[in-house]
């Protein structure tokens, strides 16, 4: 949800690019090592929270990766922040805080063929 939030204030990728998160498509990470020469050894995914006290630490969190500062580039910080903070409303529990429950992609790659 906040990825889409923050893409949406990108320009669209250059014809053939696929743009900031490209690299989470299933097999994606996997085509790069190998485009590098390396061998994906293994693959696997890590959950990730990351809890903020509040609405507005979370949006000042959520501004600094590059493609939201690309956003803020591109749309304004004011903009920015308002579709990230409405984009993260939907995890803020009854009591204040704001988890993001995320699930990141890991490859681990060697040279060469691949060791089993």
């Amino acid at each position: 949800m906040l990825i889409a939030a923050v893409g949406s204030l990108l320009p669209p990728p250059p014809p053939g690019a696929g743009g900031p998160f490209a690299q989470a498509a299933p097999g994606a990470l996997e085509a790069l090592v190998e485009s590098a020469q390396l061998s994906a050894e293994q693959a696997f995914e890590v959950p990730a929270s990351s809890v903020y006290p509040d609405l507005v630490t979370a949006v000042r969190a959520s501004l600094s990766p590059g493609p939201a500062r690309a956003a803020i580039e591109q749309a304004g910080a004011e903009r920015a922040r308002d579709v990230i903070a409405a984009a993260l409303g939907q995890f803020v529990r009854a009591d204040g805080p704001v988890r993001l429950d995320n699930v990141f992609r890991v490859v681990i790659a060697v040279r060469g063929e691949v060791r089993v």
